[in-house]
Formats: C-alpha cells, sequence, structure tokens
C-alpha cells in the first residue's frame, strides 16, 4: 500500500520548469527591442534631427542661431570687403527673408577678417526687427572668401582644403547626408549642384570661382516669409 501511496506522489508531483527554454524567449525579446530602439534612433537622428553644426575659432553655434547670439560669440555680419554692418540699425519687416547675404566675419580693428560663412537672415516675428534680433536662415561656406587666420569647421571638420577631389571623404567625414549618386553627377559636371535634405534642414554643394561652397536652410523657414 505504501508502495502505491508513494508511486501516486510521484506520478503527482509537477515536472521541473523548463527555465532554459523561457530564458530564451526573453533574451530573445529583450534583443528585437533593443534592436527596435536603436533602428528607431538612427533613423530619427538620419531623417529627422540632422542638425549640422559650425565652429569659427573654437566658438560653436547650430543653424537656429540668431545675430545677436553669433555677436555674442565674437562675430559679426559685414560686407565682402570687411566692412562691418552696424545690426543694430539695420531694421527687417516682419515675417520677411532677406534677399541679400552677408558674411560672418571676426572684428579686426575696424574691419572683419571673413570666416567664409555667407548667411541670409529672417524675422519670423509678428514685428519689424532689428537685423541683431533676427534668425540666420541660410549658411554657405565659401572657402576662398575664408581669412588665414580663421579657423573654420563644418560638424567639426575643416573643409577649407576641400576639392572636387577629395569633398566626398570631407562629406562623409562630417556626416552630411548627401546622396552619394547627386555627388557624382554634381563632380561629373551632369548637374550645377548636388542638393539633399533630412529632417528640417537642407544641404547643398555649388561651383564657386576656385572651388566648392556647401551650403545649408532651415527647411522649417519657407520663402512664403519673405517679400
Amino acid at each position: 500500500m505504501s508502495e502505491m501511496n508513494e508511486q501516486n506522489v510521484m506520478n503527482m508531483t509537477p515536472a521541473p520548469a523548463k527555465k532554459a527554454r523561457k530564458f530564451d524567449v526573453k533574451v530573445i525579446v529583450y534583443i528585437l527591442l533593443i534592436a527596435a530602439i536603436t533602428g528607431a534612433g538612427y533613423y530619427y537622428r538620419q531623417f529627422s534631427s540632422y542638425d549640422p553644426t559650425f565652429e569659427v575659432n573654437g566658438q560653436k553655434f547650430g543653424i537656429k542661431v540668431t545675430v545677436r547670439e553669433l555677436e555674442e560669440k565674437g562675430m559679426t555680419l559685414c560686407q565682402p570687403d570687411g566692412t562691418i554692418l552696424d545690426s543694430g540699425s539695420m531694421k527687417m519687416n516682419a515675417k520677411s527673408t532677406m534677399i541679400n547675404s552677408y558674411y560672418v566675419g571676426v572684428k579686426n580693428g575696424d574691419t572683419a577678417d571673413l570666416t567664409g560663412f555667407k548667411v541670409s537672415i529672417v524675422n519670423t516675428g509678428k514685428e519689424a526687427a532689428t537685423y541683431t534680433d533676427c534668425y540666420i536662415r541660410t549658411i554657405d561656406y565659401v572657402p576662398e572668401k575664408q581669412s588665414g587666420n580663421i579657423s573654420v569647421k563644418i560638424c567639426g571638420v575643416d573643409f577649407s582644403q576641400a576639392d572636387r577631389k577629395n569633398i566626398k571623404e570631407y562629406i562623409k567625414k562630417a556626416e552630411i547626408p548627401f546622396k552619394e549618386s547627386k555627388v557624382d553627377a554634381f563632380l561629373n559636371f551632369k548637374s550645377n549642384t548636388a542638393d539633399g535634405s533630412s529632417g528640417k534642414v537642407g544641404f547643398s554643394l555649388s561651383r564657386t570661382d576656385k572651388n566648392i561652397s556647401i551650403g545649408f536652410t532651415r527647411k522649417d523657414i519657407g520663402l512664403k516669409f519673405g517679400k
């Protein structure tokens, strides 16, 4: 009788849980979750939040910058010959974009040393504003307009020595998301420019007298602002 009871007890004892299998499922789910998050982050960085950076003599700024912020970093708007603009005395109408472009310089006495950055500005406000209180809308880097004593970087990279032979290497190093096919067409003179966009920023390559210019545009501010 006792032998039968012992056998019944043994039969009623639940089989040990297959812990290994459950552990494997959790690991797989975890890996898939990490992959999904990583993929979503990559997509967001590449297509939604591209935000180029610029640097002049170690002073960094982004494309969403005001003229005032540039001035606080020691820069100024100027003419191609280095003549400094009095941005506080010049005004723009409400919700208007600039047709002309000015250069960004670093003050050196009564004039400015050019950085190579050429910009246009925009007043997004509902009232007229001085240039000082306006935003930069476009930034173009023209290497032959950079003074020799000025250090300039775009996305952490010095483009002053970039040319047709190595521009692709510089673009890759700076992680500017151009489509290679468009850059190739531009370099092979099949198109006058190479352009692209990511998120709310546009970027382009164009030819200058002696070199290649690279430009950036805020896509969240359209020409509908301007007159």
